[in-house]
């Protein structure tokens, strides 16, 4: 069962950590500011007005985004809207076997969505169109075609 659930590090975890970066180099072998080897190819999806997909090790992610004109949120008249709708696909690993994917699903889409509309990463307010009465709203839509954690 897949659990997304914040737990307390042991005194050996915490040191094994702090050692690794003294040390520069992580579990894996990369030092501390290696990147893993990844592709990304973007216009992927024909039918958004843009996609990509990226690949990094084991995991296979694919993006579209498709921009349409709609209401803005009565709270927020002044601002377009930006909405996340997650996938992780039951074939891209046993742990999203039942609902256990839906649920990750849900809580990465929430995650993405509470950090786009409280951040600066996308000036909402130039997704306005007409204030009070229409908006840009982006709806991105990923799907978790293969998961390796």
């Amino acid at each position: 069962q897949l659990k997304m659930a914040y737990r307390t590090l042991s005194d050996h975890e915490r040191s094994y950590i702090t050692r690794g970066v003294q040390e520069d180099i992580r579990a894996d072998g990369r030092g501390c500011i290696d990147y893993r080897h990844f592709e990304l190819c973007t216009g992927v999806v024909s039918n958004t007005s843009g996609s990509a997909e990226i690949k990094l090790e084991r995991t296979n992610i694919t993006v579209g985004v498709k921009a349409e004109i709609g209401n803005p949120l009565p709270l927020q008249p002044n601002r377009g809207r930006i909405e996340f709708f997650v996938d992780c696909s039951a074939l891209a690993s046993p742990e999203f076997q039942g609902r256990e994917g839906e649920g990750l699903g849900q809580h990465l889409a929430y995650r993405l969505s509470e950090i786009y509309q409280n951040s600066r990463c996308i000036d909402l307010e130039s997704l306005s169109i007409i204030p009070g009465q229409q908006c840009w709203i982006l709806y991105v839509d990923a799907l978790v075609l293969e998961w390796s954690g």
